[in-house]
């Protein structure tokens, strides 16, 4: 588990407003300004350390060689598209990805589905508001 954000910009700290709701809470400053004025209420905004996702499955993959990822879980308070992203699949393909989707991908094609289809990803289902993901193989190789 990683309890820090990964880096989507060039930086070492990135602000995160937490939420008295957690639910809400974010790296996303445009989306917190948006929740404040909406009247949910802040609890505080820390500095937190970013960390570079390809470093992180890269370190992985090179001391745990042949091993896999089962589950990736990603929860990144509606940055989730922009993680999943820039994640290392010509690394590794992690079996199941559980990911926070606010849209039903089952009542319509989302854009994190598609792009989650693109790197061989079939859904599976959908709870709340998160989205499972299983690795299917990609279909254009």
């Amino acid at each position: 588990m990683i309890c820090g954000g990964f880096k989507l910009v060039d930086k070492q700290m990135q602000y995160f407003w937490h939420f008295v709701e957690d639910v809400y809470s974010t790296f996303d400053e445009n989306r917190a300004e948006n929740l404040v004025k909406r009247g949910l209420v802040l609890k505080g905004v820390e500095l937190v350390q970013i960390v570079d996702i390809r470093e992180v499955v890269s370190r992985f993959c090179m001391d745990n060689p042949g091993k896999q990822i089962d589950l990736l879980n990603v929860d990144v308070e509606g940055l989730d598209l922009q993680v999943i992203s820039v994640f290392p699949f010509d690394l590794i393909h992690p079996h199941l990805i559980c990911i926070e989707e606010w849209d039903n991908p089952l009542n319509k094609r989302t854009e994190l589905r598609e792009f989650l289809e693109s790197k061989g990803y079939a859904l599976e289902g959908y709870s709340g508001i998160s989205s499972i993901y299983t690795f299917i193989g990609n279909q254009t190789e």
